[in-house]
């Protein structure tokens, strides 16, 4: 996060001290986008690992990263701001564990899939053709969650759904192929609140977008 904080630092000098000139220059106000995502989980599940330790020989828990999808429509507010809604799908973080517990062999399984909806403040410069630019901002986090365990021939499954707010930080560049055309490059760090405050990861964004 530090690190992130002083990259938009640098690129907000960067921004100021260039020429002026994007896609809102030409003419062109709005933007759709569509792309697709890599999240890399940074998940809180030291309260699930806690309740195993003293009864299992391995109390790690472990979520597979995943794949997602990634729509957004945006403002162009002038040179250097947009306003853009996003929208993000990821679907099943898995955990697949083999545990011993009181020396019985249990096999886990979970699937985590997390929705997010939020209002993004863009900050741009232009290094025509290439836009770097900070985001910041947040919205609302939907998680649903399936969990499974096996043992000795018997198994037991609960589904859980939480919906609360979320934030997300990052930076990343536009290449404007033609005037109406780019393709983004995103990387972003979001993270829940209160009931969602254990959900957090790294997102990779690679999207095309239309400007008109």
């Amino acid at each position: 996060m530090k690190k992130l904080s002083i990259l938009g630092v640098l690129l907000m000098v960067l921004c100021f001290s260039t020429s002026s000139y994007g896609a809102d220059a030409a003419g062109r106000t709005f933007y759709i986008g569509i792309g697709g995502s890599y999240a890399v989980e940074d998940f809180d599940v030291d309260e699930v690992e806690a309740s195993l330790e003293g009864i299992a020989s391995d109390s790690d828990v472990d979520f597979d990263d995943t794949w997602g999808l990634n729509l957004k429509a945006g403002y162009h507010v002038n040179n250097w701001l947009s306003l853009e809604f996003a929208f993000d799908y990821l679907s099943e973080f898995e955990a697949d564990e083999g545990l011993d517990v009181l020396g019985i062999p249990v096999n886990l399984d979970a699937e985590l899939d997390v929705i997010t909806y939020m209002a993004v403040f863009k900050f741009t410069c232009v290094l025509e053709p290439l836009k770097p630019f900070l985001v910041a901002g947040g919205g609302i986090m939907d998680a649903d969650v399936d969990a499974k365990a096996s043992a000795l021939g018997e198994s037991a499954s609960d589904s859980e759904s939480e919906t609360d707010t979320c934030a997300k930080l990052g930076l990343g560049v536009d290449f404007f192929a033609t005037k109406s055309v780019s393709i983004g490059l995103e990387g972003s760090y979001v993270w829940g609140f209160d009931d969602l405050d254990e959900i957090s990861y790294y997102n990779l964004t690679l999207g095309l977008a239309y400007h008109f």
